[in-house]
């Protein structure tokens, strides 16, 4: 099944939620974005977050947001960067699986 389609939990929402926090109080500390603009920001992520459903669509949202807020855009590069990283894993696993196999059928 490909990850990027499975259904978004509240889980993963809060975590995003959590990492957007981080994100923010970092671009504030460093004036790398206004109140206004942390206003506006958060107002986007409240009004938008609830509509993520996979993995693809956090993806579009984290660019979104990066687009119209520069400062967020380590916070998409690094949710692209582990999505990439569990893609080349379960990419990996398959692989040593199907090894495994052959090396199974070759010994018998």
């Amino acid at each position: 099944m490909d990850d990027s389609a499975q259904v978004f939990s509240e889980e993963q929402k809060n975590e995003i939620y959590k990492k957007f926090t981080d994100a923010l109080v970092f671009a504030l500390e460093n004036n790398q974005i206004t109140v206004v603009e942390s206003e506006l920001s958060s107002d986007f992520v409240l009004q938008n977050l609830d509509e993520v459903t996979s993995q693809e669509s956090l993806l579009i949202f984290l660019k979104d947001l990066s687009v119209m807020w520069p400062a967020f855009k380590d916070l998409y590069l690094k949710e692209k960067g582990e999505e990439t990283t569990v893609e080349n894993q379960t990419k990996i696993a398959e692989i040593q699986n199907s090894l495994d196999a052959l090396s199974g059928n070759q010994a018998n």
